[in-house]
């Protein structure tokens, strides 16, 4: 159901009730004096869905379900969703442990979320949690996004990955390495 204006309203069509396995992931973003919340979930059928709420401070309407094709290796865990300007506009991010628990990424810089987005594993599989994620714009407009995950290991170690894109656009991402940020003296290797 839907709490919209301070009232609940009729049950939504899909996912719908009982099928959303979460945790949700969520991101807020202004476009001009336009406020917009989107909300991404995945079902107990590994589908990925999203909504927007889009409004002001005070009140906003929400927009229908939208299904999201997902990676090729279909969606095993809980999305993480970001976003934050970028040079062309905004950045949106979102990533989730794929069925072969590997990290997969998808990114765009429309406003509009694509049903189709193109998706990309990235250099990690193995992992045993849902994928963290950060995004933001540096001082030299540059949008950059770090990574987390928390790897299988027997230590568990936690892995930590940096991104830049002068423009914001994904075309333009410059991945770094994966850095071990919890115990250096873990004997595993990079994911």
């Amino acid at each position: 159901s839907d709490q919209a204006s301070g009232f609940w309203t009729s049950w939504t069509a899909n996912p719908g009730c009982g099928g959303i396995i979460g945790p949700a992931a969520t991101a807020s973003w202004r476009s001009g004096e336009t406020l917009n919340h989107d909300v991404m979930v995945r079902t107990s059928s590994n589908a990925l869905f999203a909504r927007r709420c889009v409004g002001t401070e005070s009140s906003c309407a929400w927009q229908p379900w939208l299904a999201l094709a997902g990676p090729p290796a279909g969606a095993g865990g809980s999305p993480t969703y970001t976003t934050a300007p970028s040079a062309g506009g905004q950045r949106f991010d979102l990533y989730v442990r794929g069925g072969d628990s590997c990290i997969w990424h998808a990114g765009w810089t429309t406003a509009t979320i694509p049903t189709s987005p193109s998706w990309r594993r990235l250099d990690g599989c193995g992992l045993a949690s849902r994928v963290g994620a950060v995004d933001w714009r540096d001082s030299h407009g540059r949008s950059r996004s770090t990574v987390v995950a928390l790897d299988q290991g027997g230590n568990g170690p936690v892995w930590v990955r940096q991104t830049t894109s002068p423009s914001g656009a994904v075309a333009d991402d410059v991945l770094g390495g994966w850095e071990d940020v919890a115990d250096p003296s873990a004997s595993i290797s990079a994911p």
